[in-house]
């Protein structure tokens, strides 16, 4: 020990988070291994970068190093192979490591001073898992970071017994956690709750809001259940603590039912810090005590789940923006509260990239990732599961809640498994977690929204089930209007629930608006439509609604005109579904009319398996299909084949159906005279062919 550096040293304080309860959890006997093996990982890391153990005292340690940037080394080497360390049952033993250059001041065989205790301090105010370093520290080490490492400013703090506040800044590295809780300092007048999991990913969204933020005093987060409103609002929250010297307060709103209830709640979360927030005049009332605590403040509140009393929590932060020229108000609401100056951010999925090798890294699956390995260490991606985890991924719609609960199942199934059991992903995706809360499940979180719509938008909201791939205003006013939903409410219901984040809208390449549910909001919807008894007979709309909508395109223009065949090209996944309702319902005259129709988009796409497939079905019908539709059905076969250069089957088809018309005219029977010419004509074209099979394709065309 005599060997301690002096002069300008840098100081190295670790200590292990929520010790008592490890202990507590796997008794003294296992836990003394525990804290064994936090040693002798710590002390690698200390000794492979020149550092010098100064002295243990209980689970923390004390260490120095001659140069600023060992210690830093140090910290990293230490946290990863904390991170990396197989810890028994997932409990995982989570260090915070502080760091301050100073003058050493030795005292025999340790130090002391001022310069110690603020070391000391700096660690006292991080979480496991985090580095927290000086300004000193931080200007010293800044030029020589290593790429993948960076310093984030957390702004001033004041710390215990150590008077002005101090500047403190966050190192992170590649393959550490980077988001965790605001800082443990005195000055952090806040109630964020500690998160118990890493924040992954929607740095885009974060920087967006932060700007917006910085210039507007209101700003409404939107998005279905499950988007990850509350989460990111949260962040932010931590984010944003230095800009906010009176600190930032979170108001849950979810469990509050009675709308006198509200002001009583924002008090409720900033009381302990504002003592007069509950206090003062009691002839006042609370709304009044609230603003008028407020309105000495430079706060930002963080007021979640508005939707079910957006009334009046629109109502009384009207009056904090007026009154309260310093407090900002970051809500998170299915829909937006509609006040002047409000900006309204929709949160969006978490996007997935069709290309694997850059699906791998989106936010989507980095999150299923992080999940997965909270509850199965060993985890990890590969070549054998990332097909799957993308496939899960891309089938939750990128929704952040479903994804986590999907990867909760890891623990006892396999990607693969996970993947193949989605169907019926309200049954899989139950949580599993031992507390129930509000948004535990995602049919929880729908619920929640699914509550508090009125009657007539619940019937729209159940019959939009029926629809893929999106929807015209034409098709939802014929197809969910009915009964407690006149067609010409239909505009305005769709309008209030993609205010309420239900609905999403688009343009079509024509400019005209498109609707679409994520495809887990329609599987709910559509169990809401069976539960009410609709299922079949807003169906068979759909499918005759489709069907009429084809049959209006002259069958000429579907057949020679790529624009047409583009507007049918548009509903195709619609048009698919009325096509299996003809099936399930076994009306062979129904599903030739539809297939018919489709048969070009069948050729022209190469989908000819798809096309042959339901040509065939129909038939099937045998004598319960009009011969009209079994012409066409041939004639359409002959083109199919056609377009493949198939020339038996061309023949075979257009042969079928001449016959079948009899002389009948009809479309289908042009088309089927045009495409047995072009059998012919091939043959004709053989060296040593009989004349006359070119005078036969040429009647053909003349005929047709």
């Amino acid at each position: 020990m005599s060997n301690l550096p002096s002069g300008i040293v840098t100081f190295l304080f670790t200590d292990v988070e929520g010790s008592t309860r490890l202990v507590r959890d796997f008794g003294d006997a296992r836990w003394v291994e525990l804290l064994e093996a936090h040693r002798q990982i710590l002390r690698r890391a200390f000794s492979a970068n020149d550092g010098r153990e100064v002295g243990t005292q209980g689970d923390a340690f004390f260490a120095v190093f001659a140069r600023a940037t060992d210690a830093v080394a140090a910290a990293i080497e230490g946290q990863r192979a904390l991170e990396a360390h197989p810890w028994p049952e997932n409990r995982r033993v989570r260090v915070r490591i502080g760091l301050h250059t100073g003058e050493a001041l030795a005292d025999g065989d340790n130090y002391t001073g001022q310069e110690v205790h603020r070391a000391s301090r700096i660690c006292d105010a991080g979480h496991g898992g985090q580095i927290v370093v000086s300004k000193t520290t931080a200007e010293l080490v800044r030029a020589g970071l290593a790429d993948g490492t960076v310093l984030n400013d957390l702004g001033d703090h004041r710390l215990k017994d150590m008077g002005d506040a101090q500047r403190l800044f966050q190192l992170t590295a590649t393959g550490l956690p980077s988001q965790f809780s605001p800082l443990r300092s005195l000055n952090s007048a806040s109630n964020l709750p500690a998160e118990r999991s890493s924040f992954v990913g929607r740095q885009k969204e974060l920087a967006a809001i932060r700007r917006i933020l910085a210039t507007h005093r209101l700003v409404t987060l939107t998005g279905i259940g499950g988007s990850g409103k509350t989460r990111l609002a949260l962040q932010i929250g931590a984010l944003e603590l230095a800009r906010f010297p009176d600190g930032v307060f979170f108001v849950d709103l979810a469990p509050v039912t009675d709308p006198e209830l509200v002001s009583h709640t924002i008090a409720t979360a900033f009381a302990s810090s504002f003592g007069d927030a509950l206090g003062g005049d009691f002839d006042d009332s609370i709304d009044d005590r609230v603003l008028a605590s407020l309105a000495r403040r430079t706060c930002l509140l963080l007021v979640d789940n508005c939707e079910h009393l957006v009334d009046t929590v629109a109502a009384l932060v009207d009056r904090i923006l007026v009154e309260c020229h310093h407090v900002s108000v970051l809500s998170t609401s299915r829909e937006a509260l509609g006040l002047d100056g409000e900006q309204i951010l929709p949160v969006p999925s978490l996007a997935v990239p069709d290309d694997p090798a850059q699906a791998e890294s989106s936010e989507a699956v980095l999150l299923f990732t992080e999940r997965a390995k909270a509850v199965k260490p060993a985890f990890a991606l590969g070549p054998d599961n990332l097909s799957f985890v993308i496939e899960i991924c891309r089938r939750l719609d990128g929704i952040p809640l479903a994804i986590e609960l999907a990867a909760t199942r890891v623990a006892h199934l396999s990607p693969r498994q996970v993947a193949e059991r989605l169907a019926d992903r309200f049954r899989l995706l139950t949580g599993g977690r031992r507390r129930i809360q509000r948004q535990q499940t995602l049919a929880a979180a729908l619920d929640w929204s699914h509550d508090l719509l009125s009657e007539e938008e619940r019937t729209l909201f159940r019959r939009l089930a029926v629809f893929a791939g999106g929807f015209s205003l034409d098709a939802a006013e014929a197809i969910g209007s009915g009964g407690a939903v006149p067609a010409s409410a239909v505009l305005d219901i769709l309008g209030s629930l993609a205010a309420k984040s239900l609905v999403a809208i688009t343009e079509d390449e024509r400019g005209n608006a498109r609707y679409r549910l994520l495809e887990t909001v329609r599987m709910y919807a559509s169990d809401k439509l069976a539960a009410a008894a609709e299922a079949e007979a807003v169906r068979t709309r759909h499918r005759d609604w489709y069907l009429a909508w084809l049959e209006a395109m002259p069958l000429e223009l579907l057949s020679s005109s790529l624009s047409a065949l583009r507007v049918a090209i548009s509903e195709i996944d619609n048009l698919r579904a009325a096509t299996d309702w003809c099936v399930s319902n076994d009306q062979p005259q129904l599903l030739a009319r539809l297939s018919t129709r489709l048969s070009d988009y069948w050729a022209f796409g190469s989908a000819y398996e798809e096309g042959r497939r339901w040509l065939f079905e129909a038939l099937r019908g045998g004598d319960r299909l009009a011969t009209p539709e079994r012409v066409a059905c041939h004639a359409m076969l002959a083109g199919i084949a056609m377009t493949g250069l198939d020339r038996d089957n061309t023949l075979e088809h257009a042969n079928r159906a001449i016959e079948l018309a009899a002389g009948e005219a009809s479309p289908f029977l042009v088309l089927a005279l045009s495409r047995r010419a072009f059998g012919t004509s091939i043959l004709a074209s053989a060296p040593g062919a009989d004349p006359a099979l070119a005078a036969d394709a040429r009647r053909d065309i003349v005929a047709a």
